[in-house]
């Protein structure tokens, strides 16, 4: 029996300090952002004079500060975790003595772009605040060759949309809007296409997904007006937000009647309205991965691929993923578990499934069994259960010494 518990002790004991030191020294080579969330803790002195360990959590703001009680407002946002570190115990060697400075990260709010369309490889990746989109286009295995590099677009969460000239960029000095890219950005890098216009007919009706080439102009103006038409994308409520006309509806209509109805609108403003609408990029089917696998994203689909085959394509999974129990979910809300190992062996399919729009796969970790849930639950009091566990083992160890 005493052996029984020295293993157990024992056990707990590495899972924590493992834990901890994970906690501890990891991300800090990360740099801050606004929205992450940080734990400070530096030595002071109380009001008896007694050194004691304050610990305190922060959230950076949107203004790339944190207002620390005693330091006020500190700036963190652009440096890196163990630099701000540094900065944090010389701001603190002002009024303490020795403050033994320490930064941990709690939650890290990384800006994310999504990347897909004619591109190599689409996915969601992370930013800093100095990435431009042709740099971020690259460095993430660049276009494929049916891309039209004239016409990339960058679609923001307020609904604005700019458009990318990429083939000006790399082939002549112009900068061609080569923009910094923001938290939430869709870089969108359409198929070429003859005029950068996609052939479909008048009646066809638009949806979710779809970006738009929109002009809206006083009749003989159009001539004098840019040779980049605006480019939108209609959001998930099947609307554009246009500067002139506000919120349209256009999603359910054709082409024909979404015409018709922005230049309805435009009488409001124009005395003699021109509209010219064209469709530069059709809606694509897209699902998301996540968990362990190597490639993480959303990613388009093409008709008729199946569960095993997509993830397959996408680089299979970590070491690390159960994948006895993958979880397909739909957006009904419906669940699917696929046993990949038994689809591998037997070739058992029956939940080898097609996907569709909007399904969500999650590749679930290894790590999900009763000692890694005891970990999670007692993580918090890792430091209380290492002094314990130390003193339980001292205790049996002098035990067998008698």
């Amino acid at each position: 029996m005493k052996k029984y518990f020295l293993v157990m002790f024992l056990l707990i004991s590495i899972i924590l300090c493992a834990q901890s030191e994970e906690t501890n020294n990891s991300g800090l080579n990360i740099e801050l952002s606004p929205g992450d969330q940080i734990r400070i803790k530096y030595h002071n002195i109380n009001n008896n004079g007694e050194r004691v360990v304050e610990s305190e959590a922060y959230r950076i703001q949107q203004d790339g500060k944190i207002n620390h009680t005693l330091l006020g407002k500190v700036k963190l946002a652009g440096k890196k975790a163990n630099a701000a570190e540094s900065f944090l115990q010389n701001q603190f060697s002002k009024y303490i003595r020795n403050p033994n400075v320490s930064l941990s990260l709690i939650e890290t709010q990384l800006n994310k772009v999504l990347l897909y369309g004619a591109v190599s490889r689409p996915g969601v990746y992370p930013v800093s605040a100095t990435t431009r989109v042709a740099d971020f286009i690259i460095q993430h295995g660049g276009t494929s060759e049916e891309a039209d590099l004239s016409h990339i677009t960058i679609s923001r969460k307020g609904g604005e949309s700019k458009n990318f000239n990429m083939k000006n960029f790399l082939y002549t000095d112009q900068p061609s809007n080569n923009i910094k890219l923001k938290a939430g950005d869709k870089v969108i890098v359409p198929e070429k296409s003859e005029g950068g216009r996609l052939g479909y007919s008048e009646d066809y009706i638009l949806e979710e997904g779809n970006v738009l080439e929109i002009q809206v102009s006083e009749a003989g103006e159009q001539a004098a007006s840019s040779q980049e038409m605006d480019k939108y994308i209609i959001n998930e409520q099947g609307n554009i937000r246009h500067p002139l006309l506000g919120e349209v509806q256009l999603a359910g209509k054709s082409i024909r009647k979404a015409r018709e109805l922005l230049k309805d609108r435009a009488q409001n403003y124009l005395g003699s309205p021109v509209v010219e609408l064209n469709l530069i990029q059709k809606q694509e089917n897209t699902v998301f991965l996540f968990g362990e696998v190597p490639n993480p994203g959303i990613y388009p689909i093409h008709q008729n691929v199946r569960l095993a085959e997509f993830i397959a394509q996408r680089g299979g999974v970590t070491r690390s993923a159960d994948i006895d129990e993958i979880i397909l979910t739909r957006k009904s809300g419906n669940k699917i578990v696929f046993d990949f190992e038994d689809f591998l062996h037997n070739r058992e399919d029956r939940n080898n499934v097609t996907l569709v729009n909007g399904d969500r796969i999650i590749v679930q970790s290894k790590n999900r069994g009763i000692l890694y849930s005891i970990s999670q639950a007692l993580r918090d009091y890792r430091y209380i259960i290492s002094f314990i566990t130390s003193l339980g083992t001292l205790y049996l160890l002098s035990l067998r010494i008698r």
